[in-house]
């Protein structure tokens, strides 16, 4: 994702994309990455959550 924002960035410079059809990808863009990023979180608390029940299990 990261990349992508890279890239964009990289055609607007270069003049191959225009400043508004930048802004709109890029919002678009950012706002997909912290969705991803909120949903790793996520599922990153739900792995702790289960090697907890699984610690508790073996107790």
């Amino acid at each position: 994702m990261e990349n992508k924002i890279s890239k964009l960035l990289d055609l607007h410079l270069e003049d191959q994309i225009d400043k508004e059809n930048y802004e709109e990808k890029y919002t678009e863009l950012k706002k997909e990455l912290q969705e991803l990023k909120t949903e790793k979180k996520e599922v990153l608390l739900q792995i702790c959550l289960m090697g907890d029940h699984l610690l508790q299990d073996l107790i």
